[in-house]
């Protein structure tokens, strides 16, 4: 599978989420603990759009609230995107969440 990844993706709320919603995958098999996946998206959401804005644009005020609020945005998308899939395979009776 062969997925472009670009600075300008990284600062777009839907690429930043679908990079995250990755990664999250990824940690999920160290982290046991439920309560933090979140967590570590925001962080990881928030630095990945600090330094793609510092990479692109250079370092100033404004730019680095954007990349905050981008990265607050794609981490949202993650979660959110995540807990729609497992809700609606649980309503098909499939995934973790099904009420079998």
């Amino acid at each position: 599978m062969d997925i472009p990844i670009t600075l300008e993706g990284i600062l777009s709320v839907a690429g930043l989420g679908v990079i995250v919603g990755l990664l999250l995958q990824w940690v999920k098999q160290w982290v046991s603990e439920p309560r933090w996946y979140n967590l570590i998206g925001l962080g990881v959401a928030v630095v990945l759009a600090e330094i793609a804005r510092g990479l692109v644009g250079g370092w100033t005020p404004r730019g680095a609230l954007e990349a905050l609020l981008v990265g607050i945005g794609g981490a949202a998308l993650a979660t959110f995107g995540y807990e729609a899939i497992s809700n609606l395979r649980g309503l098909t009776g499939t995934g973790p969440r099904a009420d079998v």
